[in-house]
């Protein structure tokens, strides 16, 4: 029987293309099982055999049917699905000069995109649930009381961990309109706004730790015992 473009064009692929370009023994080996599946694929769907497969049968169509095939009938995740289209995008740009006459055809299948991961459903802490914790605090010290107002701001706004951490005592504003001043990720810095009453709650808190005195603006908010700017690993 003769030998098809398909095994040629894979064999080379395989053998020859992906040991010269320095790839690591587990994408070859990804490599390697998307197209042992693509056979397996072609024999049950198509009733294609290995040695009949051809490039002008390697076509979209067929493509979006093998993704299809590996959700339906293998149960394969979102992010399984993307490694074997990412294969198939490898092995169609190494033949797309050295077989031109399929140069449509494979424009096609490279324009096949990676499916999206569904994202996660993300758990927000309620105010019942926030009030719960506070109240499992102790107020009878001054770190307990510290704990509590970090909390509080933590609910009331939005922050994330880190720029709690990171927050300075001019990052916060007790007059009308009451907010504080955030950076983030890429020391970019947003001014968000805070309630009456926790506006009032720092304020208490930036009295008791005398921190409202203008050589102690640059002062963290939030401190350890030391008086050291708290970690994210102090918080947790």
């Amino acid at each position: 029987m003769k030998t098809t473009d398909f095994a040629e064009c894979l064999t080379a692929f395989l053998k020859i293309y992906l040991s010269s370009r320095n790839m690591s023994e587990n994408t070859v080996k990804s490599y390697r099982d998307t197209f042992k599946l693509i056979l397996v694929f072609s024999e049950e769907q198509y009733h294609i055999s290995a040695e009949r497969l051809t490039l002008e049968k390697f076509n979209s169509d067929f493509i979006e049917n093998f993704l299809m095939w590996l959700n339906t009938n293998r149960d394969n995740s979102v992010s399984t699905q993307n490694q074997r289209l990412a294969a198939i995008h490898a092995f169609i740009h190494y033949i797309k000069t050295r077989k031109p006459e399929y140069l449509f055809q494979n424009q096609r299948i490279l324009e096949i995109s990676s499916l999206r991961q569904p994202q996660p459903e993300l758990a927000y802490l309620t105010a019942e649930t926030v009030k719960s914790v506070i109240a499992e605090i102790s107020m009878t010290t001054r770190f307990g009381r510290r704990d509590a107002v970090l909390l509080s701001l933590l609910y009331d706004s939005a922050a994330r961990v880190q720029e709690l951490t990171d927050l300075r005592v001019r990052d916060v504003r007790l007059v009308k309109p009451y907010t504080v001043t955030l950076t983030g990720k890429g020391n970019k810095a947003r001014t968000v706004p805070i309630s009456t009453n926790m506006a009032e709650i720092l304020k208490s808190y930036i009295k008791e730790n005398h921190l409202s005195v203008n050589e102690k603006l640059d002062y963290p908010l939030f401190f350890n015992h030391q008086r050291h700017k708290m970690t994210r690993a102090g918080i947790a």
